[in-house]
């Protein structure tokens, strides 16, 4: 009898005895597992070794650390972005340096890095120049992420990205400058709230951006993040989306995925929380929510009742259906205020089937489709527990989904 070793990349050993006149035991032997399953045929290999009983411990040891290091060997991901390849210009991290003055002039703060305004020398064109710090894998991932993102995208409601810098330690994102800031700050930080002839503008650019993403492009993207402060106003007054680095492609066919959370508070839709998945119907969601704030100038998070945070959603609903709209938003014909507010609670549904699709509020609020003549209010007290809140839901007077 002859001893054989196997041994395999997963450091698994066998000592088995077979007649001399035998070869080597058939393939299943060397991918089945202890439950007999084959799940590793295809990576795991093995290599027989005849070994004489003499050193036969040590020269095993000795294989079986040359398999353990070939397992965790780090990878390294390369994250080197070629500009010709997305259609972007590749700075130097000195152009920018230059550019921005040393980065001297701040615009913002992100959850990644700092943004500064800047002039490109060669062209006298001012620019946004993202400067990504946190630069650990989720930075990495964030920064690969935007680029590869806004670079397939071409709608005039959407930031545009002009470039980048992938250079040593050095991730930078180059922007068009946004001289009217964001609008979160023509919001909540003016001295007087902008005419309600504006807010609508900007609410109907916002959603025919988001429409673009959803349902215009090869493979819907899921931006994961609408709020007011990434939402930019350009010296024309055409708001754009910006900050793609949470957003999540459809590949093919798909039309949800699972994920972990990604956005911000208050703007975040239910099914985020309950482990299901992803659609892009909670941007339809995180929408809603700032579609309320735009018409009201009131941030979310900063509503109170009794001392605990009240639910924007259903304070515009209450204000609406107690015959106080005024309290939503001040000089604003009333008809037309109910059908925005209703838009909004439309869009905030806790069933993302429920919630209208992008193009259908572009288009409501256009005042191409009048929602009033086509669905009805509905306020259901669920019991929860011992809690009770409340939900709100749009039923077709047909009995159709939104």
């Amino acid at each position: 009898m002859a001893k054989i070793l196997y041994i395999t990349q997963t450091g698994t050993r066998r000592r088995l005895h077979f007649p001399r006149y035998r070869h080597r035991p058939p393939p299943d032997f060397l991918t089945r597992g202890s439950g007999g399953a084959t799940a590793h045929r295809r990576t795991s290999t093995a290599r027989p070794i005849r070994i004489r009983a003499a050193g036969a411990r040590a020269e095993l040891e000795h294989r079986r650390s040359l398999a353990h290091m070939t397992m965790t060997a780090p990878r390294q991901e390369d994250s080197r972005i070629d500009g010709n390849i997305v259609g972007l210009r590749s700075y130097s991290f000195q152009e920018l340096d230059l550019a921005t003055n040393g980065f001297g002039e701040e615009l913002g703060k992100g959850a990644y890095g700092m943004v500064f305004k800047g002039v490109v020398a060669d062209t006298n064109q001012d620019i946004a120049v993202k400067r990504l710090e946190k630069m650990a894998e989720d930075g990495q991932r964030e920064f690969n992420r935007e680029v590869r993102v806004i670079a397939r995208t071409h709608h005039r409601n959407l930031l545009r990205l002009l470039g980048f810098c992938n250079e040593g330690i050095h991730r930078l994102l180059v922007y068009e400058y946004m001289p009217n800031g964001s609008l979160a700050n023509l919001l909540f930080h003016s001295d007087a709230s902008p005419a309600w002839s504006k807010r609508v503008a900007i609410a109907l650019d916002v959603a025919r951006g988001l429409q673009y993403l959803h349902s215009e492009i090869e493979g819907p993207i899921i931006h994961c993040d609408i709020k007011p402060e990434n939402i930019l106003i350009d010296s024309l007054g055409i708001a754009k989306i910006a900050d793609f680095g949470l957003a999540k492609l459809l590949i093919g066919n798909q039309t949800k995925t699972f994920t972990g959370i990604r956005g911000t508070r208050g703007y975040l839709a239910p099914e985020w929380s309950k482990n299901r998945a992803i659609t892009v119907k909670a941007d339809v969601y995180s929408y809603g929510i700032m579609l309320l704030e735009v018409i009201s100038c009131k941030k979310s998070m900063d509503l109170k009742r009794a001392g605990e945070e009240y639910n924007i959603s259903e304070w515009a609903y209450e204000c609406v259906m107690f015959g106080d709209a005024g309290k939503v938003a001040d000089g604003v014909d009333e008809a037309e205020l109910v059908r925005m507010v209703n838009v909004g609670i439309w869009c905030t549904q806790s069933e993302p089937a429920m919630r209208p699709a992008m193009k259908s509020v572009a288009l409501m609020i256009e005042g191409a489709i009048e929602k009033n003549d086509e669905v009805c209010l509905k306020r259901c007290k669920v019991q929860q527990g011992s809690s009770v809140y409340h939900q709100f839901k749009y039923m077709s007077l047909h009995h159709g989904t939104p």
